[in-house]
C-alpha cells in the first residue's frame, strides 16, 4: 500500500468523535503483528499504544495523534469521506486535521526497517471530543 492508498483508506472512515468506524482495527491489521498494540477504552473513548522493540536500547520516539473528526457539516459540494483527488488535492473530512499526519507516522513505522531503541504511535478516538 503506498502513502497516498494508506492517507485516503484512513480518510475514508466515518470517524466522528468519538467514534473510530473501525480505523483502528485497520491500523492494527496494517501494522501487522510485528507491532504490540495495548487497548485501553472507556466512557467509549478508544485509545491505542502500538510499539515495536528493535532493541534493548532505552531510546523510545512515540508519534501521538488521533484518528477522530468533527462532524462535516453544511456545505460540502463532495462526499467528504470520499477522499477523492479533486484537481490534485486529497479532499475529505480529516484531510488537515489530522489524518494526513498518522498516514505520515504510521506509514514511516511500518516500513523502518532498523531503529535503535522502540518506535511507538499513540492515538485516540477522541481528541476532537470530551473525551477523559
Amino acid at each position: 500500500m503506498t502513502i497516498i492508498e494508506l492517507f485516503q483508506k484512513l480518510l475514508r472512515f466515518k470517524s466522528l468523535t468519538p467514534n473510530d468506524d473501525g480505523a483502528f482495527d485497520f491500523i492494527e491489521e496494517y501494522l501487522g503483528a510485528d507491532w504490540t498494540c495495548i487497548k485501553v477504552d472507556m466512557e467509549g473513548v478508544k485509545n491505542r499504544f502500538y510499539y515495536k522493540k528493535f532493541n534493548e536500547n532505552p531510546q523510545h520516539l512515540c508519534f501521538a495523534g488521533h484518528i477522530d473528526v468533527v462532524p462535516t457539516g453544511e456545505g460540502w459540494s463532495v462526499d467528504p469521506f470520499a477522499a477523492d483527488v479533486i484537481d490534485g488535492v486529497i479532499t475529505a473530512r480529516g484531510s488537515q486535521d489530522m489524518k494526513s499526519g498518522d498516514a505520515a507516522f504510521l506509514y514511516a513505522c511500518k516500513n523502518a526497517k532498523n531503529f535503535d531503541g522502540t518506535l511507538s504511535i499513540l492515538l485516540t478516538s477522541d481528541e476532537e471530543g470530551e473525551g477523559t
